[in-house]
């Protein structure tokens, strides 16, 4: 509903206006009317408005000087001016304070509705906005504390909402997921003009960034339950035909307020980690048990089947762990057992060799880096046989320290030269000719941070250098010009990076 205020001295005239606007729409409804200035601010007290249609010349208070307190006190109130008096001088005071528009008398129908029909579409704008603050806020800061200041500032709304946590390939397991492969099918996706496709009449869709580079939150305004299960199927139709890698949809099949979607992201998200296979598209429903696999794998068995493969070389390991990936996904194994399993297997080489623990940590790190980054069954099995090698195989890769330190030189340029495009990490393998787990352990060495963790400090120093030649340059495209494709990430990662917020940087300075 929007809510509309007229301010009129003549009555007659304000019946008018008053029929001309609840006749143009039914979303608008004259909720108070009001002689003067002076009324008009009593009823504003306790009277939620958001437009208002006054008269210039009134007595007590007239229309310019209600204009003026209305902006001061709630600048989002629209005020049309209303007059008699073809003079430019109170037509330039009236924009002078921030009047949305300027009509003269006797009211001309076309004119009212003219300004009626923009008034709507800019209303639905700034609802839309509010809203999708609101669940940005919920998505990004969802916490007890959080949902009950949301619930107390705000009335919870009446429209009901489906939310989808759709997850382009593995689960990112490392902190830096800057250059997931997920990020080139994202950036491939145009999920404005695909959710266009579906939208019903009295429908609305909203998309965000998750929390990780491989995901995306998807929230449809919906009025039936069976559409959630409708959007679901085409959300996997969507991406089994413009995607390269599985994707995994979690959703719930109840709607919920906008309030509970902070917490039923948090709630989908569990279920995506714990869930979540490897090279295998899933729809996920938050409300069904997830089926337990009768079938049995002896994964001791596998697992001296690998360790026999490494006596055997490079491309008997690799067929192995193929192998071993395929029977995995036949069992159902879910991303979590797979990571388990291979540390498993490769702690058990490396202990024999390193008591102190010295390796686990490395391992972990560049199992995790493998598995996050992993597109098929070959590529992964390919990084976990470099992985497994350890020295030996790092020896015949790398040579000599300055063969090290020339291509991490090189990755280190590339990385500067294209900071500002999309990067990731299988485009560094195949430009450099070697796995990411490998490219990622090199470039540690030589920079102290992964290539992802190098490619986003750069980025954040750049944008500091654009603000501090460019002052006038907006936040937004600041972060589009190194590099960033979504605002409210930018910011974060700034903050991270400086201690500030982007809009406190000059200040500060």
């Amino acid at each position: 509903m929007i809510r509309v205020m007229i301010v009129e001295d003549e009555p007659p005239i304000m019946r008018v206006i008053v029929k001309f606007v609840e006749s143009f729409n039914e979303e608008f409804k004259v909720i108070g009317t009001a002689i003067n200035g002076k009324k008009a601010l009593e009823l504003l007290e306790t009277n939620e408005v958001d437009v208002i249609f006054t008269d210039i010349k009134m007595p007590v208070m007239d229309g310019l000087e209600l204009t003026e307190k209305v902006r001061e006190k709630n600048p989002n109130i629209i005020v049309v001016i209303i007059s008699g008096f073809q003079d430019f001088e109170y037509a330039r005071k009236a924009l002078q304070f921030q009047a949305y528009d300027y009509l003269l008398k006797p009211i001309a129908p076309d004119a009212i509705h003219a300004v009626l029909s923009k008034i709507h579409k800019e209303v639905s704008v700034r609802a839309k906005q509010k809203q999708r603050k609101k669940i940005m806020s919920l998505i990004n800061e969802n916490s007890v504390e959080q949902q009950h200041k949301e619930e107390q500032e705000h009335k919870i709304e009446q429209a009901g909402y489906a939310v989808f946590l759709i997850c382009v390939g593995a689960f990112p397991l490392i902190p830096n997921d800057s250059m997931l492969p997920a990020k080139g099918v994202w950036d491939q996706i145009d999920m404005e003009k695909r959710l266009g496709t579906i939208l019903l009449e009295e429908e609305d869709s909203m998309y965000f960034n998750g929390k990780t580079a491989a995901e995306m939150v998807v929230v449809f305004k919906v009025q039936d339950k069976k559409r959630i299960t409708e959007v679901a199927d085409w959300l996997v139709d969507v991406f089994k035909a413009e995607s390269y890698l599985p994707v995994t949809i979690v959703s719930t099949y109840n709607i919920i307020t906008i309030n509970d979607i902070g917490n039923i992201l948090e709630a989908l998200r569990a279920r995506l980690y714990v869930t979540v296979k490897l090279f295998t598209s899933q729809m996920i429903w938050l409300d069904t048990k997830e089926e337990q696999d009768s079938s049995y794998l002896d994964t001791r068995l596998v697992l001296e089947t690998i360790q026999a493969a490494t006596k055997l070389g490079n491309e008997q390991l690799r067929s192995s762990i193929e192998a071993t990936l395929a029977k995995f996904r036949e069992v159902h194994f879910t991303q979590l057992q797979v990571a388990a399993f291979f540390y498993e297997a490769i702690s058990s080489l490396y202990f024999k060799q390193d008591k102190s623990g010295k390796y686990t940590s490395s391992i972990k790190l560049d199992l995790d880096t493998a598995i996050s980054n992993a597109a098929d069954d070959k590529s992964l099995a390919k990084d976990i046989s470099f992985i497994i090698q350890g020295e030996k195989g790092a020896e015949i890769v790398q040579g000599d320290k300055n063969n090290i330190s020339d291509m991490a030189q090189k990755i280190e340029a590339y990385l500067q030269l294209n900071y500002q495009q999309s990067i990731t990490t299988n485009m560094l393998s195949k430009k450099f000719e070697f796995v990411p787990s490998y490219i990622s352990k090199l470039f540690r060495t030589y920079k102290g941070m992964s290539p992802s963790e190098y490619l986003t400090y750069y980025r954040i120093e750049k944008s500091k250098q654009i603000m501090l030649t460019q002052p006038d340059v907006l936040c937004k495209e600041v972060a589009a010009m190194v590099g960033f494709s979504d605002q409210y990430h930018f910011s974060k990662t700034f903050k991270k990076q400086t201690g500030v917020w982007p809009t406190e940087y000059l200040i500060k300075k």
